[in-house]
């Protein structure tokens, strides 16, 4: 489990996951469906919406940076899903983005085909 992240709060993401695709409605967006253009969101985008929500500096961030080590929480991870499934970027998955929860592992899994 990644550090940072207690049993509770991994529940509390997976159920908000099931909630997010009940009606029988998903709101990922398969691999066959993504567009094969550049990527829905820079590292910059990424990184700058991470720095807003934590309220620090983007040159705080590296690669390796745990972001549940610097206070990201559940409710502000849905937050930031949220708002990049708005911008299309289907892949934004609260299981996936917790289970390795680095600035660098976020940015790849955000903007892989």
């Amino acid at each position: 489990m990644a550090s940072g992240c207690t049993t509770a709060t991994m529940t509390m993401m997976t159920t908000a996951t099931a909630t997010m695709m009940t009606n029988g409605k998903n709101t990922a967006m398969t691999q066959s469906e993504a567009p094969d253009s550049e990527p829905v969101l820079s590292r910059n985008q990424i990184v700058g919406d991470l720095a807003e929500i934590l309220d620090i500096s983007p040159d705080e961030l590296a690669d390796d940076t745990n972001v549940f080590d610097i206070g990201l929480d559940s409710v502000r991870l849905m937050s930031l899903i949220e708002r990049w499934r708005a911008r299309g970027a289907h892949r934004a998955d609260v299981v996936i983005l917790a289970g390795d929860p680095t600035v660098g592992a976020w940015v790849r899994e955000l903007n892989a085909p």
